[in-house]
């Protein structure tokens, strides 16, 4: 995606991920320690599989909305989930 948007605008690959975990995932208060950051960008390493799978339909979306066609491999884990939901 970041390839077809910085045609227009400059964004690397890491800004477009940022800006789609803002979009559909948005933020949370992260506690180190006895410190609370707030209002950081939501990690994708703390989805579980159904979180996962519906954050990435949402991107996928999101792209075909905005004129991106993202690849599927047929194999990919992603693709399995989609087959297995029907």
């Amino acid at each position: 995606m970041s390839s077809h948007f910085s045609k227009k605008v400059p964004i690397t690959p890491e800004q477009m991920k940022q800006l789609m975990k803002n979009e559909f995932l948005g933020t949370e208060d992260v506690i180190v320690g006895s410190t609370t950051i707030p209002n950081q960008l939501r990690s994708t390493k703390s989805l579980d599989k159904g979180e996962m799978h519906f954050f990435m339909e949402q991107v996928f979306h999101w792209g075909l909305d905005h004129g991106v066609q993202l690849t599927n491999p047929k194999d990919s884990e992603f693709q399995r989930a989609r087959n297995a939901q029907g």
